[in-house]
């Protein structure tokens, strides 16, 4: 296959909001998805592009199996440990480093999401995907298999030099120096492992995005990725559950060994059924030489010091200490200086063009994702919260209250996405799911104590039907005014721009607990307590947990009510964040998305028997409108 030139990449977008005509130069044959012969002059009005009409074999299905079981995965790793944590350091050690076995994970999984899609164009999605994937199990074993504290490395001072002391099923010899004794104790290998999960889990995201991109039609999209994104809500919302499940009834081990057979499950499917084209022609350096490295570094570079200045914001110090203002501007200013980068003449073929964003509907679209993320993970994130805290409930037990969310999110989410293929409008399942968001979280804002279990899942049944209506149709938004060349850096600014939002999603509402929490804390008449709860402890311990070492019960009424009062804040700012949205979907334009597919990299077609013609996965072979025809059907809407 002849890959694009850089320069003919740039120029594949459609300006102004037109719908993205599949003519383009390399224009693909129909049946193999091969780059034609452009050699001989020609223009878009001298010749027609044809597209083609996938067809759902069992190969089809195999791949949709496949991504589903891998999304479903890298969804549970990213919240399983936030209840399985506590027996984890207990048993590993290195209270100081718990944080990293949790941002660990999400750092690598946000930091390399755009390099995944940059590599998936220039290698293809086949092995980039099998790698991701394996990289995910790998990381999987590597936590499960990761040293208890009666079995660890320490670095010790002999004399002048460093040597290293491993200490096999014995008490640690005793180490006077704080600074070595902290090191002694840090799981370092988990958090290794963590940061392979996190690298093989941004991959997965991508890529599994993309290649429901390449083998289905954009407004097909919808009701494919309606039920894979509701699977990952699923694995999101169950991860706390079966966390806690774990650890009271097993090892915490298995909450990272229950992922490997079901993972190598999906990299079986994925080697036998994931049969794609890609270039396989094209020398390795040469390939090599494509990726844009320094604006992978930058951006790199930036996303860690960003997520360093908020785990650390509000736990360890607080938001104006030095030590988060430092490197979060640093961190601004490293994604500033990727984007000025991006756009320059040195970067011949950039990780995250510019002109993703030169059109209204696109860019509108990824500030809508943006915003969805902040508002869903907040849901996701607090209610529990309000369910441990407020209620009393135990980790399991919150998990299990907050199911409705889920049961309601995933047949809403197929319903849009459903009639997004219908009838082929997003825009008017933006304004109805933002609107419902609204007041879903508005009614959030009026739970107390005394709510009773109808209210408080009617309540969340509303607001997971307006998430779930959102969630599938953002991404075909993204790609209307995008050509399908554009597929995989689109999906893979699109996964990043998402997971950057539930990044924020959970720390802003977190600082807006404890900087409301420390407002209303003078109402507890217990100085104790509100020792242990200042000083932005107040999110980290309200759980039943806590509660339950509150003998008092007057002075335990009292924290619940601040807790409750609490909440109403984190509900207040998402209202804002889904009523911004809901204004912002006013600027995006309603464009015909495709019926047919052009990619370079469908799947593989089979051969006949007697070796004449490929028969085609596909249904048929369509002529596709001329550019000028597909651009007065725009004006028509």
């Amino acid at each position: 296959m002849n890959d694009p030139l850089p320069s003919e990449q740039n120029k594949s977008h459609a300006p102004d909001d037109t719908p993205a005509s599949n003519t383009m130069e390399g224009t693909n044959t129909p049946a193999t998805g091969m780059a034609m012969d452009t050699s001989q002059p020609s223009t878009p009005k001298e010749k027609e592009s044809q597209s083609y009409l996938p067809k759902k074999t069992l190969g089809f299905w195999a791949i949709i199996f496949a991504l589903c079981a891998a999304g479903l995965l890298t969804a549970l790793e990213a919240t399983i440990t936030s209840t399985a944590l506590p027996t984890i350091v207990d048993d590993l050690g290195g209270a100081d480093l718990y944080v990293w076995i949790v941002n660990g994970f999400f750092l690598a999984m946000t930091a390399f999401q755009p390099l995944f899609g940059q590599v998936a164009d220039i290698f293809g999605r086949r092995w980039p995907m099998i790698f991701a994937t394996a990289a995910f199990v790998l990381g999987c074993g590597i936590c499960g298999g990761a040293s208890s504290a009666e079995n660890r490395v320490v670095f010790v001072p002999d004399q002048s030099s460093w040597r290293c002391l491993m200490v096999l099923n014995k008490p640690l010899p005793p180490v006077r120096n704080e600074f070595l004794r902290n090191r002694a104790d840090r799981p370092i290998v988990l958090v290794a492992g963590r940061v392979i999960q996190g690298l093989g889990a941004g991959g997965v995201n991508v890529l599994l995005e993309i290649i429901v991109c390449d083998i289905l039609p954009l407004r097909e999209r919808g009701k494919f990725l309606a039920p894979i994104f509701g699977i990952i809500a699923l694995g999101t919302a169950l991860g706390p559950f079966f966390g806690g499940l774990i650890v009271q009834n097993t090892s915490w081990r298995w909450v990272f060994y229950l992922n490997l057979p079901i993972g190598g499950v999906a990299l079986v499917f994925l080697f036998l059924f994931l049969n794609v084209h890609y270039d396989k022609e094209t020398h390795l350096m040469d390939r090599l030489k494509r990726i844009d490295w320094i604006g992978n570094i930058i951006f790199v570079l930036a996303m860690v010091s960003i997520l360093i200045a908020l785990s650390w914001a509000g736990s360890k110090y607080p938001w104006s200490s030095f030590r988060i203002l430092v490197p979060l501007i640093l961190g601004l200013l490293g994604l500033v200086g990727f984007l000025a980068y991006e756009a320059s003449p040195w970067c011949v073929e950039p990780t995250m063009p510019l002109h993703l964003f030169t059109n209204r509907t696109s860019t509108t679209a990824y500030a809508l994702t943006f915003l969805h993320s902040i508002a869903t993970i907040s849901a996701i994130y607090f209610l529990p919260i309000y369910f441990q805290g407020v209620r009393s409930a135990s980790p399991a037990r919150s998990g299990v209250d907050l199911l409705p969310t889920i049961l309601f999110l995933i047949p809403a989410a197929i319903t849009a996405g459903g009639l997004l293929s219908t009838f082929g409008r997003y825009r008017p399942l933006h304004h109805a799911g933002f609107a419902i968001m609204v007041i879903g979280f508005g009614l959030f804002s009026l739970l107390n104590v005394n709510s009773s279990i109808a209210v408080w899942v009617i309540f969340q049944a509303i607001e997971a039907c307006g998430a779930g209506v959102v969630l599938p149709v953002l991404l075909p938004a993204v790609q209307a005014a995008l050509t399908d060349a554009d597929t995989a850096l689109a999906t893979s600014t699109w996964a990043f721009v998402r997971s950057f939002g539930l990044i924020w999603g959970a720390t802003i509402p977190a600082a807006v607990f404890n900087t409301r929490f420390a407002a209303l804390q003078n109402t507890i008449t217990d100085p104790a307590v509100i020792a242990q709860l200042s000083g932005g402890q107040a999110y980290q311990r309200a759980t039943k947990k806590f509660l339950d070492t509150i003998t008092d019960p007057v002075v335990k009424g009292q924290v619940i009510e601040v807790f409750s009062k609490t909440l109403k804040a984190i509900w207040y700012v998402s209202i804002a964040f889904v009523a911004l949205g809901f204004v912002l979907v006013n600027f995006e334009k309603e464009i015909p998305l495709r019926k047919e597919l052009d990619t370079d990299f469908g799947m593989v077609e089979k051969k006949k028997a007697d070796g004449d013609q490929p028969v085609s996965q596909a249904e048929g072979v369509v002529e596709n409108k001329r550019p000028e025809e597909n651009q007065a059907a725009a004006l028509e809407v």
